[in-house]
């Protein structure tokens, strides 16, 4: 082959590859052109200890969402240091929610960036606050057609009882109730209701209030499960007390407004509130209610030595079939060898 010839081919060849490669180029989708990333919401207030959800919307420069699963990340910065990250959905919406691991009043900064391109979004602001609401129990049981007191314990930002707060109590399932209820001077709320729907279920129970500073809504950390069942033996008990003395011993409280076919009670102890609950009274206490009138019972205790501890009460028919009621919950803060005891 000739040089000239060569030189032509390879000239040709040259040119081939320069136009397949603008033809490539020419194809390749266009690059996208950002409207922006904003993170919302602006400012927020939470309890300690609890969670939360930012949301990133990410747009191009039309104002509409670009193509789904665009990678943005999250950074934390302030009381917690934390990052993640999240795809957008067809909306342009990314969420990431964190938890507050540190546990004390303070502020976290929030900023987005869509990591392609390394666009940020507006910084926004989470405060993190002691205030706070809690209900007294996490789950109870009662016979249906019977009543069901709650109790809301409110602390202010510095963890003190906030008194004379406004409360409101959400039921929602078997019954559907909103109650509104003030704190009292120890920073406690509580309502009473009654189950008007007379058959099994459940009903789950929440609180919320209102930051007076910054208007934002503060939710109960917790939820009550309510669950509602077939009348057992009919013992309708009013009051459930426990109380530690100087001595190292409880005493145990209880009264009953009326008893039918209410064999005794037995007394259960344990050191955790889901904790294995041991029985401490040896023979089953006998009744003294019924059908009329209840009565008043009283029960010490030796736990075997200092620290916390939770009591319930059973209550047995003729039958064999028995309801727990509590727990209580009480501090010892000393112990003996002080004799237990019933009456």
């Amino acid at each position: 082959m000739k040089k000239t010839e060569w030189r032509a081919m390879k000239k040709t060849g040259l040119l081939l590859l320069m136009t397949g490669f603008l033809i490539f180029l020419a194809n390749l989708p266009a690059p996208v052109a950002w409207g922006g990333i904003e993170l919302e919401p602006l400012t927020a207030t939470n309890t300690i200890d609890t969670d939360h959800t930012v949301t990133a919307t990410v747009t191009d420069d039309s104002g509409k969402p670009p193509s789904e699963g665009i990678s943005v990340g999250f950074d934390v910065s302030g009381n917690n240091v934390q990052t993640g990250f999240a795809r957008i959905d067809k909306d342009g919406k990314a969420t990431f929610t964190y938890h507050d691991n540190k546990k004390i009043a303070a502020t976290d900064s929030i900023v987005a960036k869509i990591l392609i391109s390394g666009e940020k979004s507006n910084v926004v602001e989470k405060r993190w606050v002691n205030a706070g609401i809690t209900l007294s129990q996490d789950k109870d049981e009662n016979t249906v057609n019977t009543n069901h007191t709650v109790e809301a314990e409110v602390v202010d930002i510095a963890g003190n009882p906030a008194k004379q707060v406004t409360v409101i109590f959400l039921v929602d399932g078997s019954n559907n109730l909103r109650v509104e209820s003030d704190t009292n001077d120890k920073g406690v709320a509580t309502f009473t209701y009654h189950d008007n729907e007379g058959k099994p279920g459940s009903d789950t129970i929440s609180a919320f209030s209102y930051d007076l500073v910054t208007d934002a809504i503060i939710e109960s950390k917790n939820k009550l499960t309510k669950k509602w069942t077939e009348k057992g033996n009919a013992v309708e008990l009013t009051s459930f007390a426990a109380k530690a003395n100087d001595d190292g011993s409880v005493i145990l409280t209880w009264e009953t407004a009326t008893e039918v076919d209410n064999a005794g009670f037995n007394l259960y102890r344990a050191r955790l509130k889901d904790g294995t609950y041991k029985k401490i009274n040896d023979t089953l206490i006998p009744a003294q209610g019924n059908t009329v009138s209840g009565a008043s019972y009283s029960y010490v205790d030796t736990p075997p030595a200092k620290g916390t501890y939770y009591y319930k009460l059973e209550d047995v028919d003729y039958n064999g079939l028995s309801t727990m009621h509590g727990p209580e919950k009480v501090r010892v803060r000393s112990g003996n060898n002080a004799s237990r005891r019933s009456r």
